[in-house]
């Protein structure tokens, strides 16, 4: 459990420290890192499945890097949901182990570059959590912590006691962390700002409680009962109440769900880490979090490997922004769940990428070149929401691409992103087309016209297969999804019953077995 020796005093990481906000940021940064590394990766993670960065480990692994991932086993309630990465990974010669068996669980989030970067974040590398949920990342080059994080990784790695340094910036569970956390949090002497999913620990409710009395201005951003395990809930919601008894404001975030683990004090430090509020956190698991402080400029990601569009940003703008953020909510949840709640999708950028959706296009293979603009390159859905879409815009009346098009549209700017969205798909090509015709039924038997046409006819399907891999890699994980696919495979290509009965008879079972499963929450 926590230990309770002298306090440590924690030196915050400043200079040059760059952050990662979810889901703004998105995946495409920890890609970048891990495409970038020169020596070795190594990787400590609560849960492991997202599919890009499943293969870009495998791919740093093929280019010779030390590649190492630490994975943990199963959550506190038995589901193991690492065990189909843990066997991809080995399969492929990636040294991977499960986590150290010392502790329950090990809820850490980090990541190591070639001994020089380290990341310390709050989410997993599971893809709601670069889409659904608010979550921070930080990442550090200071040697200190990156030798610590090393040292631990190590420890763990081998089964040993790891022993954390002393004057560094970093909390670890099960040795310092409700300690240090409850010395950040006495350090409030005007604001406190918190934004954390789960208030489960005496102790930590006391710091809180007590900051509020010396006249501390607490403000409490929660996320009512998503990401909670049955049995702390009723301690968490009767927390929040004695919270409110002792004047401390108390929110819930509406428009994200709430994952992140983030105190803010006076404006100029804040406290990131994997670990909730709540006693197994800080006693019987594996965790790490970071404090952060200064008011020296910091890259969020170098220029060279920052994503166009990607902002720059500070720690005290990160501060400021998270600040805002966390309290400024509307009642309104946002059109979709994958955008970034900053500024709206420009309409030029909606209508030029259907165009480019259009023009990329030709011979078909429509909805793989959607899927890839949507999805992979834009995110204003998840695979899952795209699937969705394209069932809904095939059942309706019309042309599906067109249909496709008003949704996503819709979604993103409403009416007018609808207006955007069919005038990108429709109006370029269709100029293109028509002077295509008038040149095809002159040359319609050249040869060497039909045999581009053959060409881009299996360009066009090689895509739509590549599209159903990888959604089907991201979506067929279980025996009933397989059931499922492969009862419409069979009903609308080999039996050829129409979409509507097979849609009748399918949806019903599997809105059913996919509803509950949409709402479990990890920690």
């Amino acid at each position: 459990m926590d230990r309770h020796s002298a306090q440590d005093p924690l030196h915050p990481l400043g200079d040059g420290t760059r952050v990662l906000v979810q889901p703004n940021d998105g995946v495409l940064p920890l890609l970048e890192l891990i495409g970038n590394a020169k020596r070795s990766v190594w990787i400590k993670q609560f849960t492991f499945t997202h599919p890009a960065l499943l293969d870009a480990v495998i791919a740093a692994h093929n280019a010779g890097h030390d590649v190492r991932v630490m994975m943990n086993p199963h959550r506190s309630s038995g589901d193991r949901a690492n065990d189909a990465a843990f066997s991809m990974l080995e399969a492929a010669g990636v040294k991977a182990q499960w986590s150290s068996p010392s502790f329950a669980v090990t809820h850490e989030k980090s990541m190591l570059i070639d001994d020089r970067l380290a990341m310390i974040a709050t989410f997993n590398f599971t893809e709601k959590y670069f889409t659904l949920t608010r979550d921070y990342g930080l990442l550090t080059e200071r040697p200190a912590e990156v030798a610590e994080i090393r040292t631990c990784f190590e420890a763990d790695w081998n089964r040993q006691v790891f022993h954390p340094a002393q004057g560094t910036a970093l909390l670890w569970s099960n040795r310092n962390s409700r300690r240090n956390m409850s010395a950040f949090i006495d350090t409030a002497r005007h604001s406190l700002d918190i934004q954390h999913p789960k208030f489960v620990d005496a102790t930590i409710l006391d710091r809180i409680a007590q900051a509020s009395r010396r006249g501390v201005n607490v403000r409490v951003l929660c996320g009512g009962k998503h990401g909670i395990s049955e049995w702390d809930v009723l301690d968490t919601f009767a927390s929040l109440r004695v919270m409110e008894q002792f004047g401390v404001k108390v929110r819930k975030q509406k428009d994200l769900r709430v994952h992140a683990k983030l105190l803010i004090v006076d404006g100029h430090s804040a406290l990131v880490g994997s670990m909730n509020i709540d006693r197994s956190a800080f006693d019987v698991r594996r965790e790490l979090g970071a404090v952060v402080a200064g008011k020296a400029a910091v890259h969020l990601l170098p220029a060279r490997s920052r994503p166009t569009g990607m902002p720059r940003i500070t720690t005290m703008r990160l501060i400021r922004c998270c600040r805002t953020r966390m309290w400024k909510m509307t009642s309104r949840t946002i059109q979709t769940s994958s955008m970034s709640e900053t500024a709206p999708v420009p309409l030029w950028r909606i209508a030029l990428s259907f165009n480019q959706i259009a023009l990329a296009s030709f011979g078909g293979g429509l909805s793989a070149w959607s899927r890839q603009m949507v999805v992979e390159q834009r995110r204003w859905m998840t695979d899952e929401e795209f699937l969705s879409a394209m069932t809904v815009c095939r059942v309706l009346p019309g042309a599906n691409q067109v249909n496709l098009a008003v949704f996503v549209g819709a979604r993103l700017r409403g009416i007018s992103g609808a207006i955007a969205a069919v005038t990108g798909l429709l109006t370029a090509p269709m100029v293109i087309v028509l002077g295509l015709g008038t040149f095809y039924f002159a040359h319609r038997h050249d040869p060497s016209v039909e045999a581009v046409l053959r060409g881009m006819t299996a360009v066009a399907v090689a895509l739509s297969l590549s599209m159903a891999y990888r959604t089907g890699r991201t979506c067929l994980r279980s025996p009933v999804a397989w059931a499922l696919f492969a009862g419409a495979l069979v009903a609308t290509a080999v039996l050829r019953v129409p979409l509507l009965i097979v849609l009748a008879v399918l949806a019903p079972p599997a809105m059913w077995w996919a509803w509950p499963r949409q709402r479990q929450a990890g920690p």
